[in-house]
């Protein structure tokens, strides 16, 4: 059996062969911020891995989407006949109808699996991926938008502050290094 970190590094090297350059760079970035995250969230190494895991997976199910024109319930197939089908398919599920209202079975599914802090990581990280691309990858708008949205909706504040945080500790860092 096959490690969380290798399949890890298996999906990210199947992503970024089937992802154009430009999409790739947003799927990278998701990836490291899932990481940053988790650590200043004090996730466990399991809990970590299975962002990182969700993350990607969420990324190839939307090329797989997007390339053949299905929806992400028709591209999860992939997914059964490995174990973490049944933690990843809920979450999966549970971030694709966050806006629209998620049934009770899937709330109570995340709840049992205590997997509520990685489904709004998730969720908060695929729609700042979303708004990234929409704002030509500028940074400040695509945070500025996502507040907007937070406000709006019902996201998890905390992981979206969070997220801003070192979203512009990084552009921060990256100015001084540009000086």
């Amino acid at each position: 059996m096959e490690s969380r970190g290798t399949v890890i590094e298996s999906l990210n090297v199947l992503l970024k062969q089937c992802l154009p350059s430009e999409a790739v760079v947003v799927a990278d970035r998701k990836f490291h911020y899932c990481r940053k995250l988790c650590d200043y969230l004090n996730l466990s190494k399991n809990e970590t891995e299975q962002g990182l895991l969700l993350v990607r997976i969420q990324d190839i199910i939307a090329t797989l989407c997007k390339q053949k024109g299905t929806v992400p319930e028709d591209e999860m197939t992939f997914l059964e006949p490995l174990k973490m089908d049944k933690w990843v398919k809920p979450l999966l599920l549970y971030i694709r109808g966050y806006l629209n209202g998620v049934d009770e079975t899937l709330q109570r599914k995340i709840k049992e699996c205590h997997l509520e802090k990685l489904a709004g990581i998730s969720f908060v990280l695929d729609r700042y991926g979303s708004i990234l691309v929409s704002e030509n990858g500028d940074d400040n708008k695509a945070l500025l938008k996502l507040r907007q949205e937070c406000s709006q909706y019902a996201y998890p504040d905390d992981v979206v502050r969070l997220l801003e945080q070192i979203v512009n500790d990084e552009l921060f860092m990256k100015s001084l290094k540009d000086k």
